[in-house]
């Protein structure tokens, strides 16, 4: 009958250990399983903040092609205003300077015609008959 008690208690104690050590490895099966579950997150939390970091540059890159773009179409645009009104101006001086030039003809051609015609002395006349 000892031997029996012994024999149950060794084989209660072995259970024990059984249950404690399958008990043990169930816990170190969850950590690993939560460990990697947490590894696992990190990693696409990395992945999207790596992937929001590029859309951001991208945009960002977009943004400032934009405004370079804009800012050299508003430079064409201004220099487009310029030559026009450029031109506006050549033409307005052009004209200005023909209309001068005809102000100058016309002043020297009155001014190169006598005030009185020689007919109208009677000088002229009277010196042929003589």
């Amino acid at each position: 009958t000892e031997q029996k008690l012994v024999a149950e208690q060794k084989l209660a104690a072995e259970q024990k250990l059984a249950t404690e050590q399958k008990l043990v490895a169930e816990q170190k099966l969850a950590a690993e399983q939560k460990l990697a579950a947490e590894q696992k997150l990190a990693a696409e939390q990395n992945e999207n903040k790596n992937e929001d970091e590029k859309n951001n540059h991208l945009e960002h890159k977009i943004a400032g092609e934009q405004k370079h773009d804009d800012e050299k179409n508003n430079d064409q645009k201004h220099h487009s205003y310029l030559k026009s009104h450029s031109r506006q101006d050549e033409k307005i001086q052009h004209e200005i300077e023909q209309h001068a030039t005809q102000h100058i003809v016309q002043s020297q051609s009155h001014l190169s015609r006598p005030s009185f015609p020689p007919s109208s002395t009677g000088k002229t006349k009277n010196k042929t008959k003589t």
